[in-house]
């Protein structure tokens, strides 16, 4: 005699639970999501500060050295702060690579110094020197610009150099050198060398800032911060190029603040703000509109905040809505105007 089988009833979810299970899921992904991102940002934010950090005891490695801080370049067309600082950032050996008596075009190719993504000019909550590519189209003042155009390394940051986009924008942490060159048929050069003719060659340069020069105070004084970039220039153009060379201030230098009364601006514009937004590619929703450029700017990433080193080595975030006047106290190093720290 056969004995029957007993058959148990299948358990599963009806539409509507898995729909409730379902929509739970999205609930607490929507609510982990936004603190997942803060814990990003804050870890981000913590890299780049130790960016900055790192620039600044280079910075001060280097006037240990020479008793004055780097240049902010050379001259137009010859080599950037960036590349003076490469020797106290355990980069040594590209640093050797470099001759600074040549403009950039007209560097060694074998070997090249110029294109070298280096991790600590990065801001990782913009983007990764890993994997990214070079500027290449990074050119000099005419003639040498017929050499054309050649790859370089970039980076999210910038010196300070003041309110001032005038006479080699004389009011900042770092300036122009003071420069002799000597040009191939022997004519000496003092002034500019933008058209200086191919194989023009600096024969000797010296910084005018230093420690002394800060009278301000050097806990009151930006010296390198994040360079706002346009969407549209990210990753090799316009402003965007190589922060090795000098042949753009814009690749290397920022201003801030309100530009001095009675002086015509060679950039025709009437204040330098930190950017506010990140991807604001033209900065016109500002009053009155057009009343700067947003590839001359300091900004940065985090939200509400741009960070800088000040010449005292600290790290600090700068409120992007910082009042114009406290910006302009802070980008000059010798105003004689008090600021505090409850200011921005």
């Amino acid at each position: 005699m056969y004995g029957a089988w007993t058959h148990g009833k299948r358990t599963a979810f009806t539409l509507i639970e898995l729909l409730v299970v379902i929509a739970i899921i999205a609930v607490l992904i929507g609510l982990l999501l936004p603190a997942i991102q803060k814990v990003r940002e804050a870890a981000n934010r913590s890299a780049c500060s130790n960016n900055l950090k790192q620039l600044g005891l280079a910075v001060h490695s280097y006037h240990d050295v020479y008793h004055f801080f780097p240049p902010s370049a050379i001259r137009d067309d010859w080599a950037s702060w960036a590349v003076f600082l490469l020797p106290y950032l355990e980069q040594e050996a590209i640093y050797r690579m470099w001759n600074l008596q040549k403009r950039w075009p007209e560097q060694s190719t074998n070997p090249d110094p110029r294109p070298h993504n280096l991790s600590v000019f990065f801001c990782p909550s913009r983007r990764s020197a890993a994997g990214l590519g070079f500027s290449v189209n990074d050119v000099a003042n005419a003639p040498a610009d017929s050499l054309g155009p050649f790859p370089g390394g970039l980076g999210d940051y910038a010196c300070n150099t003041g309110n001032d986009s005038t006479n080699n924008r004389p009011r900042g942490a770092l300036t122009y050198s003071r420069a002799r060159g000597i040009t191939p048929t022997g004519t000496i050069l003092t002034g500019n060398f933008d058209a200086s003719p191919i194989g023009t060659v600096i024969t000797s340069f010296q910084s005018v800032t230093s420690i002394a020069s800060i009278t301000d105070g050097t806990t009151n004084t930006l010296l390198i911060g994040e360079k706002h970039i346009r969407p549209n220039s990210r990753d090799g153009k316009n402003e965007d190029r190589s922060i090795f060379s000098g042949c753009n201030a814009n690749n290397y230098a920022r201003l801030a603040g309100i530009p001095p009364a009675g002086v015509t601006q060679t950039d025709k514009v009437t204040q330098y703000p930190l950017a506010s937004n990140e991807l604001d590619a033209t900065m016109a929703t500002t009053t009155p509109p057009g009343a700067y450029d947003s590839n001359i700017i300091f900004g940065g990433p985090h939200p509400g905040v741009c960070m800088f080193v000040f010449c005292d080595g600290s790290v600090k975030g700068v409120k992007t809505s910082v009042d114009l006047t406290v910006l302009t106290r802070l980008a000059v190093r010798n105003d004689g105007q008090v600021v505090n720290s409850d200011d921005f």
